[in-house]
């Protein structure tokens, strides 16, 4: 939720300073910081004491993509024109 809520302040950031040429650079920007998001739980290491600890970085990184896949899907349904 804080990613989409982030998100959706720098798109309402261009929409009030009037940029929605640089609407892209924001997606760009976006898409990098997700992606560096997935650097903690792919460095990270679990017990063995944990059941399947090899499936964790298998399902948190789909996780980290979740709020930018479904940010985007919806901002055409709510853009003004």
């Amino acid at each position: 939720m804080i990613g989409c809520i982030a998100m959706s302040i720098g798109y309402l950031l261009l929409f009030k300073i009037n940029k929605l040429k640089f609407k892209g650079i924001l997606n760009i920007l976006i898409c990098m910081l997700t992606f560096m998001t997935i650097i903690g739980p792919l460095g990270m290491s679990l017990p063995f004491e944990i059941e399947f600890p090899e499936l964790f970085p298998g399902l948190v990184i789909p996780m980290h993509f979740f709020p930018a896949m479904v940010f985007f899907a919806l901002d055409a349904f709510f853009t003004k024109k």
